[in-house]
């Protein structure tokens, strides 16, 4: 599990590396991975289980998506976290799960400001996630 956690570390390391090139897409694809990590290390452990078992939920209901799933989950520990603005935090992670499919599939490129901004919201929601766990 706490590969997951150094695997969102070393992928904000790439984002920023990534910003100074400036390489906006592949950042924004770096920035996203590095919620997302994070975010599944957080949800494996506020319910004790492994990255496996959850993997394994998602499989064993096809209407799981793999990384939807995941989103509601955290989403749903959140609203007990007084510290955490609910709307602002769901919002954070669609419009960063969004704007990595535009990097990684559409033929628009983002700009560095979008970039820049992804990552301080990667960086922010790693933040909040650790007030869940």
């Amino acid at each position: 599990m706490e590969t997951l956690k150094n695997k969102s570390g070393i992928n904000i390391a790439s984002a920023e590396l990534l910003l100074k090139q400036p390489y906006a897409n592949p950042s924004v694809h770096c920035s996203y991975y590095a919620a997302f990590q994070y975010l599944v290390f957080t949800v494996c452990k506020a319910r004790n289980i492994t990255k496996d078992e959850l993997s394994q939920e998602i499989r064993s209901d096809s209407g799981k998506h793999s990384h939807n799933y995941p989103i509601q989950l955290i989403v749903s520990r959140a609203r007990d976290i007084k510290a955490i603005d609910l709307a602002k935090f769901r919002r954070k992670i669609t419009d960063l799960k969004a704007l990595r499919e535009t990097a990684d599939y559409e033929l628009q490129n983002v700009d560095y400001p979008t970039a820049e901004q992804a990552l301080k919201d990667a960086a922010d929601l790693i933040e909040q996630f650790k007030l869940i766990v």
